[in-house]
């Protein structure tokens, strides 16, 4: 992906004053940009292969799991970075989350095109993106009476941004499988606690980030999070990210905490050995503190003592779940994902501690549908907890060299998202 990864090579190779970063990095968006109109075919393959993508793969889903009984609520998903709607695997996957639940589904893209929705989900900034999927949204009557959501990756961003900015028709469950939903610190595959070069790096971007040019044009600039200069004016006064924090320069915004207390249950699935995300913690809202060394877990960020867009008063409604997949960024075995045996996490929410269990909670969800009805603590647990968390700017899954699939297939997906989906009963 030589032109996106322009910027990168501008930042790290040419720019010694800050002024020279942001000169840069402005002439490499100019490249980019230009070429949405001159060769978008060209940039959008590019962009699918880059190295930051990771693109659903088209997978043939078993037909012996039973279907829902029609009960279920819409369902919404929206992809990763680099990913598209009208991709194969974007598509399959939300006919088949739609078979297992019986209900709508849909993939609500940001683009009306393979090419401009995989352009989009870096050259369309994040408030921009919002307010597109927000207006297909509206306009889908089989949405109108609220719906689920499923995020994977950076597209959790577009449904937390929906959630704080709209949510009107409502969202009753927010999947976040592997979210960006607390910001990035870090270049995918690249830990800037633990490299030299990747903490330069995300300095770097740092430097590059916080101006209008930049945050109103690239997506990934939106939610990227410099811990070393989130107390700065450029931060508080350009990031979206702050804005959507309530830690922007301007007053907060109160209707964001009251968007994000009409949600019924946050789930929140984090990726143990993400290398796409840094800190892997913000995926469970937590983050850097000060310093890309230092991570701190949701509870002891300012954002949740401070209760800054109300994320401390829905974990202590008991609203907020939490579990982790072991591995990598949205990776999951073909067996576990297919048969459902699989080892899970249980967070301890009193003793602040994790314990592990082997389970086949999957399994035993798709066969027989109970937990849908009843025990919620038999796949998550709930309430508040004193674990770190994940973020990422990662795509919508893959298939790696030794043979594991995407944990962004139904399989997995539908049968623990039925499991706190319900509304009216059950959970």
């Amino acid at each position: 992906m030589k032109a996106a990864l322009a910027l990168v090579a501008a930042l790290v190779a040419g720019a010694s004053t800050a002024q020279e970063t942001t000169d840069s990095a402005h002439l490499s968006m100019l490249t980019l940009l230009a070429r949405v109109t001159s060769d978008p075919e060209g940039l959008a393959e590019e962009l699918a292969s880059s190295p930051m993508a990771a693109i659903v793969p088209e997978l043939e889903f078993p037909s012996w799991h039973k279907k829902g009984d029609g009960a279920e609520l819409p369902t919404v998903l929206a992809h990763g970075m680099g990913d598209s709607c009208f991709n194969r695997g974007m598509s399959n996957i939300a006919k088949e989350v739609g078979a297992h639940l019986d209900s709508y589904a849909v993939c609500v893209p940001t683009g009306d095109s393979r090419i401009m929705d995989t352009i989009n989900g870096f050259l369309l900034d994040m408030d921009s993106s919002v307010d597109v999927f927000a207006e297909k949204i509206k306009a889908d009557e089989n949405l109108k009476g609220g719906f689920n959501a499923i995020g994977f990756s950076q597209g959790n961003s577009l449904i937390r941004g929906y959630i704080q900015k709209y949510n009107d028709p409502p969202v009753n469950t927010f999947l976040s499988v592997h979210g960006t939903v607390s910001g990035t610190s870090g270049f995918p595959n690249c830990d800037p606690a633990g490299h030299s070069i990747c903490s330069a790096m995300a300095e770097f971007c740092g430097a590059a980030a916080y101006n209008s040019f930049v945050q109103g044009h690239l997506f990934q600039a939106d939610y990227f999070r410099d811990p070393e200069k989130v107390d700065g004016d450029a931060y508080k006064t350009y990031s979206q990210l702050a804005k959507w924090n309530n830690e922007a320069a301007d007053s907060p915004d109160a209707t964001i905490n009251a968007n994000f207390g009409l949600v019924q249950k946050w789930a929140m699935i984090k990726a143990e050995g993400d290398s796409m995300i840094f800190p892997n913690e913000g995926e469970w809202w937590g983050k850097f503190d000060g310093a890309f060394d230092k991570v701190i877990p949701m509870k002891e960020t300012d954002w949740y003592i401070n209760d800054n867009f109300g994320l401390k008063t829905a974990d202590e409604a008991g609203k907020i779940f939490f579990n982790s997949t072991e591995g990598d960024h949205l990776q999951f075995t073909t067996a576990q994902l297919l048969a459902g045996s699989t080892s899970t996490s249980e967070h301890a929410s009193k003793r602040g501690h994790l314990r592990r269990r082997d389970s086949s909670c999957a399994q035993l969800l798709t066969l027989t549908r109970l937990v849908a009805r009843g025990d919620q603590h038999t796949c998550l647990s709930s309430g508040p907890m004193a674990m770190p968390m994940a973020v990422g700017w990662g795509g919508g899954g893959g298939v790696s060299v030794d043979g594991r699939v995407s944990l962004s297939s139904p399989g997995f997906l539908a049968v623990c998202f039925t499991w706190f989906a319900r509304t009216g009963r059950g959970v």
